[in-house]
């Protein structure tokens, strides 16, 4: 099982765009909710639906540790843009989830993180829910 396969069987998730299809599929060009997604090359984005309200959020995999600066940036991307509610960081390793989490509290110190973070073994566990954690300790569980 994959990511995407994965997100798209909770119940929570109504639509998962892939990054092929926010950058070559031109009829996301004329959605507006998408375009910061677009514009910041995000690995994924899924439609999330909870207590009757619909969210775009975006999907970011590490798999691989980066240098602190290139995390920086793409957060800076990602906060300067208010029409991004949230990410969620999807991470190999807790090293990397670390890394990432560092790079966002250097960047926004203690105020509302946008970012929530999971492990790729976590997300992939067969279980009934997924569950993203900011720096605060604040969830998202999708179900």
């Amino acid at each position: 099982m994959n990511i995407r396969e994965r997100l798209e069987k909770l119940g929570h998730v109504t639509r998962y765009l892939t990054e092929n299809m926010l950058q070559a599929c031109e009829e996301f060009a004329q959605e507006q909710s998408i375009w910061p997604f677009v514009d910041n090359n995000t690995d994924a984005v899924v439609e999330v639906a909870r207590q009757g309200v619909k969210t775009l959020v975006g999907i970011e995999f590490e798999n691989s540790e980066k240098a602190q600066e290139r995390y920086v940036r793409k957060l800076v991307k990602y906060y300067s843009d208010g029409r991004t509610p949230a990410i969620f960081y999807i991470c190999s390793s807790e090293r990397i989830r670390e890394a990432v989490s560092q790079a966002e509290g250097a960047l926004v110190g203690k105020s509302s993180p946008r970012c929530f973070y999971a492990l790729l073994s976590d997300v992939l566990r067969d279980s009934a829910d997924c569950t993203f954690v900011d720096r605060n300790g604040a969830r998202i569980v999708l179900r």
